[in-house]
This record gives C-alpha cells, structure tokens and sequence, in this order.
C-alpha cells in the first residue's frame, strides 16, 4: 500500500484524499507538506482516529496507539512525560550500554543469527526500562513470546480493512463477530497484569529497581489512573520499543552492508573519535555526526513503519 500512496502523490501531489464508505482519509505524501499541516493545525492532529476492532474491542480502549479523546492527552501529558521525558531517559542509558556489549559480542561469535541476537537485546533492554527485570531475557521466554503474540494479533487486526466494523460499526452488535477479539484481550490483559504484578509484590518486599512500572504504580493516584489503565499504559512500553527497536537496528545493519562507501566513513570517524580500545558512549554523541546522520538517513531510506499512523481531522 505505501508504494501505491507514493504513486498517488506523483500523480496528484502532496495532499489527497480517498473515500471508503462513509469516510474520508486523507493522505499526506511529501515532509514539507507534513510539517505545514502539523504546524499549522497540531491541536487538531493531536487526537486518534476511533478503531473499534483494534481499539475498542481488542485493546479494550486503553491502548495509547488507538486511544483517543481525554485519555491520550492525560497519559501523553503526564505519564508517559514523567517517565520517557529526556532527562528520564538519560537513566536508561547504562542499561543500553551493557546490553549493546552483549549484542556486539553475540553478532561476532554468531553473525548468522544477527537478527535474533538484536531481536534479544531490544527484549532485554524493555523489560529492563518497563519492570525492572534484570535476570537475562531470551526472544523465547514465555512472557517475550506472549508479548510478540499480542503483538502480533494487534498489527493484523489494526490493518486498514481487516474488520468492516470499522467501517460500519453498527457490526459489532451482530453476536459472535468479534468473540475472538474478546477472547483475545482478556488473555493480553493478563499477560500485562501478571507483570505488573511481579512488580507490585517486589515493592511490597522493598526489592524492586526502578522501572516505568513502579514509577506508575507509585503515582497512580496522582495520574489519576484505574487499574486497568495501568495494566495497559505498562504493557503498552513492551508493545512500543520491543519489535521496533530490534527493526530499526536491522534496518541499520542492512543499510551498512548494501552501502559500504557510507559504512567506511562511519567506521573512519568511529577509529578517530572513539579508537579500537573501547565502546562507543552516549557521551562520545555529540562527536560522531557521521554515526547520528548514518542512523537518520537508515531510518529515511527504510522507516520501521513505513504507512505512517493516522490522525482524525475536522474541517
């Protein structure tokens, strides 16, 4: 589908629009065209457009990805501020460096495997930043593998025209249409709950690590959060940085080894900044423009989601 949207863009320029049934989408096919639009009406585009199979149903409404209305602004404004923010971030930086070491090393005694070995780092280092797991973590551990199943199930079902409830959604009343959705979410909202109940007893105990889960769970009242949000805004760290980061770095490695000319200059300002005696720091950044444009132009040529994510928008 995003090579057909790259198509329409030529054919009839940055901004159309197509029709299905009652609703109208709109696309937006070129950067410049994007930013205008979003500096112009941000306030509008802040919102989600309603998804009744993987939003409503599947999701049961707590998702961030396909929430909408006064639960996203107050979960983007405050939780996911207070936890993701810059400053925040810069907490997590050590347990990158000490899982990237491990993947370094993993890729050189297996090269074959590389896509698993990365496929186990970013696993490892989300578990780490959401529950403050610190026991090393396999892609095959049965709660990796039950996350990626989840995962799964959403990324089928949130694809545009998988369910016509979305677009009529006068369905979801039809009896048994969505019984497999149903079933579906209550065996993900336990498998988000469980975790967070390894946390809650490890606070209890006075044994937890710092984590985006305890850090939750301890301001929950002030957030204003019930149970379930929680459950979901927790989980909902997994979702987003587990598969996503292990894409973009495949991506990168891919990019390296159809570009060799892009790769030496890489490794030439590595050899010079950093030397062979040492790993690369998020200290040694600000030095390596090669490395930081290498990264951005990676994710330009190959995005991790390639269709983009949509916004409702009012004339």
């Amino acid at each position: 589908a995003p090579f057909q949207y790259a198509k329409w863009t030529e054919e009839y320029g940055p901004v159309f629009s197509l029709r299905q049934g009652p609703r109208v989408f709109i696309f937006i096919g070129r950067h410049q065209a994007a930013v205008d639009i979003m500096e112009k009406e941000g306030a509008s585009l802040i919102d989600r457009p309603r998804l009744i199979a993987a939003g409503d149903i599947l999701s049961g409404g707590l998702r961030l990805v396909t929430g909408s209305g006064e639960m996203v602004r107050r979960l983007r404004s405050r939780v996911y501020h207070a936890g993701l923010q810059p400053k925040v971030a810069e907490t997590y930086e050590p347990t990158q460096t000490k899982h990237a070491k491990n993947v370094v090393l993993d890729i050189l005694n297996d090269p074959k495997n590389h896509q698993m070995h990365v496929k186990l780092y970013a696993a490892s280092v989300v578990m780490s930043i959401s529950y403050g797991k610190t026991t090393p973590t396999a892609y095959t551990d049965p709660e990796v593998v039950a996350v990626n199943t989840a995962l799964t199930r959403f990324g089928r079902t949130v694809k545009p025209g998988a369910y016509l409830v979305d677009t009529f959604p006068i369905l979801r009343f039809v009896p048994g249409y969505l019984s497999q959705l149903k079933a579906w979410h209550q065996e993900e909202h336990a498998l988000f709950d469980g975790q967070l109940d390894v946390v809650r007893r490890q606070m209890r105990e006075g044994t937890a690590r710092p984590s985006f889960a305890k850090m939750i769970l301890e301001n929950q009242k002030q957030y204003g959060l019930q149970d379930k949000e929680v459950t979901y805004v927790s989980g909902g760290i997994f979702g987003a940085g587990s598969d996503t980061t292990a894409s973009a770095i495949t991506i990168m490695m891919m990019a390296a080894t159809t570009h060799p000319e892009a790769q030496a200059r890489v490794q030439e300002e590595l050899d010079i900044v950093v030397g062979r005696t040492r790993s690369p720091t998020f200290g040694d950044q600000e030095m390596l423009p090669q490395v930081t444009a290498f990264m951005l132009e990676s994710l330009r040529w190959r995005p991790v989601t390639i269709g983009g994510a949509s916004s409702p928008f009012e004339f």
